[in-house]
């Protein structure tokens, strides 16, 4: 049973790890990317940490002091693991230097919350949805790629 769990839990992190590495490609690394020009995105010509929305979603977006608004530049979303938050694993890992460094806009989302308030990654059937959430986690962060596009 225990390696059942465990092969569930490299399943989850392997699909969410491989969303988090197509956000930077898609958003980026390429010579097609698009300038950020969506209304959510307004706030984000100001270099520093804050707090964009997306649908009805909240997320943390880290802009680079060399951040120029209408030049495309690479998007890192961090992904927290079962019961952390973005904002716990930014203190944790303390990539928002390293990103201002690299001129890569960092965004801190956090997943579903669970029936017992646990923050979770609703995007398969194999891990943490203990409450029958209909959340779309996947969805959610399309609509942060597509925001900062």
């Amino acid at each position: 049973m225990y390696l059942k769990g465990v092969s569930a839990v490299m399943t989850i992190a392997t699909r969410l790890g491989a969303l988090a590495v197509m956000a930077v490609l898609v958003t980026g690394c390429s010579a097609s990317a698009v300038p950020a020009t969506d209304p959510s995105l307004g706030a984000a010509a100001a270099a520093g940490t804050q707090t964009i929305t997306v649908g009805s979603r909240p997320f943390t977006l880290h802009v680079p002091s060399s951040y120029r608004r209408g030049t495309a530049a690479p998007l890192l979303i961090l992904l927290h693991g079962y019961t952390s938050s973005g904002d716990e694993q930014e203190r944790y890992l303390k990539f928002a230097p390293e990103a201002d460094r690299r001129g890569v806009l960092y965004a801190t989302p956090d997943g579903s919350q669970g029936a017992r308030g646990n923050r979770f990654w609703n995007a398969t059937d194999a891990c943490c949805n203990f409450s029958g959430s209909t959340v779309d986690d996947g969805a959610y962060l399309l609509d942060i790629i597509r925001a900062g596009r």
